[in-house]
């Protein structure tokens, strides 16, 4: 059976329709779309923000009620597309989708009309042949769920969503928008985007194939297990894969002409911008990732303190020709507070000796705590405060009554050399 592994539209749906009229000649069965039809817009930017001002997000602005309805009609046009292709569709909704139910009311609504949608978040449809096909939307693992400005999910309601996959008397494909961590799969933006709850889900279940996508430079497959694991790069990108799941060969294909995901002219901003940084030392110490687009600088990362943070907006915001700089840098000493805050607030930490250090968006947590329960909850603890991307945790477990080893006092061995 051959299939078409698409992902990461990205609000997109001209490069969907050309896909469809592409997808004839390819001679394939399915169409398994890994998530994010839409942009996010004015939702995912307040969502960044906040995460990065250790803010509760703004749900109910203006901007976002208007970005609401304009994706409710792009979803319509989406699905609208998708139904072209002539044969079964299967999809998740990327970290984009949101809100939830806005993305999963639009795809009910679609199948309906059209047999040959399925969405299969939390779900599964029967494939062709003997496939069933199961999927898990949105990103996978982060410490707080959201399903209104984006779809992050823990790890454990992934596990939980895909235990009836188990009881499936079919060859499974699984289909997440969350990538493993492994290899180049989740490579995006010089960063490894996926999480290694993924990796275990795989080995778990089992399928024959995975696809994946949001990792937006990560086009590639490998195998984990068992199983083949596809990222067919971005739609919005012209990118996309065909994978023969007999032979298991993966091709990748790229639609003629399709639109770069930035103009030539913000590309060159965008290097401009990244000099302009790099040139400002109050800046150095951490990791900046800039991307430019219609002449926005969108700042996302990590500095060392909120001077840096400073500096680097005015450096980007001194380069000609950009119009305007969304600075969602995060400051590893207001990390280190905001953990700090939180161990201290937690009952379960609240008495532990633990010392916070972060460098550039990784923390590490060191001292000496009473248990492994106190220990594994400190971790999780520093998982949730935004702006950590990684934690290492050397705390030391020793217990406060440890018992010491017994001393024989010099007269009971005189005695017993006696």
């Amino acid at each position: 059976m051959r299939v078409l592994a698409v992902s990461d539209a990205c609000g997109q749906v001209d490069l969907v329709r050309r896909l469809a009229d592409e997808a004839k000649s390819l001679n394939v069965e399915a169409v398994l779309f890994a998530g994010d039809a839409l942009a996010g817009g004015a939702r995912a930017e307040e969502w960044l923000r906040a995460r990065a001002g250790g803010r509760p997000a703004r749900r109910y602005t203006d901007a976002v009620a208007r970005q609401e309805r304009a994706d409710a009609r792009t979803l319509d046009e989406f699905f609208d597309a998708l139904g072209a292709f002539g044969v079964p569709v299967m999809l998740v909704p990327g970290d984009l989708d949101a809100p939830e139910r806005l993305f999963m009311q639009a795809a009910t609504n679609h199948e309906l009309i059209g047999p040959n949608v399925h969405c299969v978040h939390r779900s599964f449809a029967p494939g062709p042949r003997n496939y069933a096909v199961v999927g898990f939307g949105g990103l996978i693992g982060r410490a707080e769920r959201e399903s209104e400005l984006v779809l992050e999910y823990p790890a454990w309601e992934a596990k939980t969503g895909l235990d009836f996959v188990r009881h499936l008397d079919r060859d499974r494909v699984l289909l997440v928008h969350t990538p493993p961590r492994f290899g180049d799969l989740d490579l995006h933006a010089g960063e490894h985007v996926g999480h290694p709850v993924v990796e275990e889900i795989i080995h778990t279940l089992d399928p024959r194939l995975v696809v994946c996508g949001h990792a937006m430079d990560g086009q590639g497959h490998a195998v984990v297990g068992d199983s083949l694991v596809v990222n067919p790069g971005p739609l919005c990108r012209g990118q996309y894969a065909v994978v023969d799941l007999r032979t298991r060969q993966v091709s990748y294909g790229r639609l003629p002409g399709a639109e770069p995901a930035q103009s030539e002219a913000d590309r060159q901003l965008q290097a401009s911008v990244e000099r302009a940084i790099a040139a400002e030392p109050a800046a150095h110490g951490g990791r900046i990732t800039v991307t430019v687009r219609e002449g926005v600088a969108h700042l996302l990362g990590t500095v060392k303190d909120i001077l840096g943070k400073a500096a680097a907006e005015r450096a980007a915001a001194s380069v000609e020709g950009v119009r305007r700089v969304e600075n969602a840098l995060t400051a590893d000493s207001a990390v280190e507070a905001r953990v700090t805050a939180r161990l201290a607030d937690d009952p379960r930490t609240a008495l532990a000796p633990i010392d916070v250090a972060a460098i550039a968006g990784e923390v590490t947590l060191a001292g000496v705590v009473p248990s492994q329960t106190v220990k594994e909850a400190a971790e999780q603890i520093a998982r949730s405060v935004p702006g950590v991307r990684l934690v290492v945790n050397e705390l030391v477990v020793r217990a406060e009554h440890e018992p010491e080893l017994a001393v024989a006092p010099p007269a009971a061995l005189e005695m017993r050399q006696s």
